[in-house]
């Protein structure tokens, strides 16, 4: 028999523990860091702040601008301002702030190339020689430190940027766009609202425009019904401006209700050729008549892929919808430049709540990182039984938008609604011989005069819950993503800031296991031949088979991954999936149930138990609780999955032919 002395012996013990392999979700688990909470208004620490954009200068990680909307009671003023940081968000200076009007709003910035920068503001009132009104252009030779009004331009409402940096034809053109009116369309009929695009050539010095899509004729020509929202939007590696907007009705005389407005459809438009021209917009999801989009996120925003990793080109959207009760943030993505969009899925992992109220989430972020790490955040109510108090929170996608991580918490502190309540009020005036009335207040061109004045107090423009129509975060040029928000800590309404990383690199497919595999989910159906509740273990028990309904093979490894798992009635887990995976992201194999190896057409595996356990149970309690309190077609388990296998030998073969 072969001695062994103790020496060697632990050294073998070391080597094995060295070589044995480590599931690989363990050797690279994902992780989100959420760096300390910066005070970005510190400076103005005396007056309210609200809607945000922000931009990051994609040449130098060191640049990040926020503009915010700045109000002051003590003057009863509406201001719009930009805060700029030249050590990575460490330190915030406000560099320009429009106080041209008594009410300045909805500010936008973004860099341009070579280091300039671009802020713009919509001043209320403002008008030219003709009447009509405008809003200004400001400049930035220096990054952001000092700024310069190139030229003003015919009015539009929520006005977004965004530059080509894509080394082509119109590499470093500007887009401006938002809503406006009036313009006739490129086809058809004058728009009730429309989205108007301007662009520049000389990096927003000068700008050309606008023009407008063509409409659906449903949502044109009647001034009844009809409407616009547009979302920020993004420049492709080909040049293509993609624009998100909601195209929705609302009938003057109805109810505006705080919720939702009654909405058609998310759309996409697209201009191919450096803003000459706007393509009819593609929807990307209808929403139902009754009317879905969360009105606190009515704006949607967009991303792009810009990395060489395995999702490069890929273009992501956000947007807020009400489901199952609740406003939720929901993600939908396009693989081929905004044609077609992959259904929407949702992305924050709030629990709806048995009562109703909520939780909602308001607001959400998107940027895409240098390595292709998709990255929301969004402010979150999930902490508030009464669906008040919110919280920023982040999430992040390391496969491509199917699955994300648990959202971490990124704000100290929350925004709350203390009793009593501190209310930030504004006096709004008409009639006498004042100042014409702007359009938005129902004054129309000319003088509004009266022979009484009428005095409204009213809280002071989107300070009550200090969000306003528009949140920010953005990813710096070394990846690392910084999220903007505002909170009432100090008692007043301030802006905040966190850098936020994440470890892990994207996968192609999610995991590494099935990099090397294909989807052959649209080859496939899946069928439950037997389900089983146990109610003393809350568990669920799907036995499910895959049956080849192409007219090819597929070969093993076949792999079957949930992207989505959710529950109407608690938490849900999977409890033996083969990678120990409890949610998103769970792998069963379903290799040993493929006879020979290779499902041929018409052919089904054998069943595969797929286990789920559900804790926390809220149980039903008989037929009328659950019509009082849930849908009658309650969820006990919902899960989205994909399919991933080989394609057999004859199909590579054919392939390469």
């Amino acid at each position: 028999m072969l001695k062994v002395s103790r020496r060697l012996a632990v050294w073998l013990l070391v080597i094995m523990a060295l070589t044995i392999p480590v599931p690989s979700q363990q050797q690279s688990a994902p992780r989100i860091s959420v760096g300390p909470n910066v005070h970005v208004s510190r400076s103005n620490g005396d007056r309210d702040h609200t809607e945000i954009l922000v931009a990051a200068d994609p040449e130098d990680a060191d640049r990040l601008l926020v503009c915010t909307m700045i109000w002051s009671g003590e003057q009863n003023r509406l201001s719009s301002g930009v805060y700029a940081s030249f050590d990575r968000g460490k330190m915030w200076t406000l560099t320009s702030e429009d106080r041209s009007t008594q009410m300045v709003w909805d500010p936008a910035c973004i860099y341009g190339v070579n280091g300039t920068a671009l802020f713009v503001t919509l001043p209320g009132g403002e008008t030219s020689g003709d009447g009509k009104r405008t809003f200004p252009i400001y400049r930035s030779g220096d990054a952001g430190r000092t700024w310069t009004q190139t030229t003003r331009l015919p009015f539009i409402d929520r006005e977004y940027l965004a530059v080509d940096r894509s080394g082509g034809a119109y590499h470093g053109r500007i887009y401006l766009y938002g809503t406006g009116t009036g313009l006739p369309q490129a086809t058809g009929p004058v728009a009730v609202r429309n989205l108007h695009l301007f662009y520049s050539r000389d990096g927003g010095v000068t700008f050309t425009g606008p023009i407008a899509p063509s409409l659906p004729d449903k949502m044109s020509g009647s001034p009844s019904v009809g409407g616009l929202h547009s979302g920020a939007g993004v420049v492709l590696d080909d040049g293509t401006l993609l624009a998100p907007y909601t195209i929705f009705r609302v009938r003057n005389d109805a109810p505006r209700d705080v919720t939702y407005r009654p909405s058609q459809a998310l759309s996409v438009v697209a201009s191919r050729d450096g803003g000459q021209t706007l393509e009819p917009p593609t929807a990307v999801t209808q929403f139902g008549s009754g009317g879905a989009l969360c009105r606190d996120m009515a704006p949607s925003v967009m991303a792009v892929d810009r990395s060489q990793g395995p999702f490069h080109g890929r273009v992501y959207l956000v947007w807020g919808e009400i489901r199952n009760g609740r406003c939720a943030a929901l993600m939908t993505y396009s693989t081929n430049h905004g044609k077609t969009w992959s259904p929407p899925s949702t992305v924050d992992d709030a629990v709806r709540r048995s009562s109703g109220k909520g939780p909602d989430v308001l607001l959400p972020g998107l940027a895409v990182n240098r390595d292709g790490v998709v990255g929301v955040a969004w402010y979150d109510r999930r902490e508030d039984p009464e669906n008040q108090r919110h919280r920023m929170r982040f999430t992040a996608s390391l496969d491509g938008g199917d699955t994300f991580l648990p959202s971490m918490p990124v704000s100290e502190a929350a925004y709350s609604f203390e009793s009593p309540e501190r209310y930030p009020v504004s006096p709004v005036v008409f009639g006498g011989g004042g100042r014409p009335a702007p359009p938005s207040y129902g004054g129309g061109a000319g003088q509004r005069t009266s022979p009484e004045f009428s005095t409204t107090v009213i809280t002071a423009p989107r300070l009550y819950e200090s969000v306003g129509d528009t949140g920010g975060m953005a990813a710096d040029a070394n990846g690392v993503f910084h999220v903007f928000w505002t909170d009432n800590r100090t008692g007043l309404a301030q802006l905040y800031t966190s850098a936020v990383t994440v470890a892990g690199k994207p996968l192609r497919n999610g995991a590494t296991e099935l990099t090397e595999l294909e989807n052959v989910t649209e080859r496939l159906e899946l069928k439950y031949i037997k389900s089983v509740y146990d109610p003393k273990a809350r568990t669920i028990t799907l036995h499910a088979r895959l049956l080849n309904t192409s007219k090819e093979a597929v070969a093993t490894p076949i792999k079957l991954r949930a992207t989505t798992l959710t529950s109407d009635l608690g938490s849900p887990r999977a409890t033996n999936a083969d990678n120990g995976l409890p949610g998103a992201g769970a792998i069963w194999d379903l290799s040993s149930a493929v006879p020979r190896g290779r499902l041929e057409p018409g052919q089904a595996t054998e069943p595969k138990a797929l286990v789920f356990e559900i804790q926390g149970l809220r149980e039903l309690g008989g037929r009328t609780r659950i019509r009082e309190s849930f849908d009658p077609r309650a969820q006990f388990i919902a899960f989205d999955a994909k399919v991933y296998g080989r394609l057999a030998p004859s199909q590579i073969r054919g392939a390469a032919r």
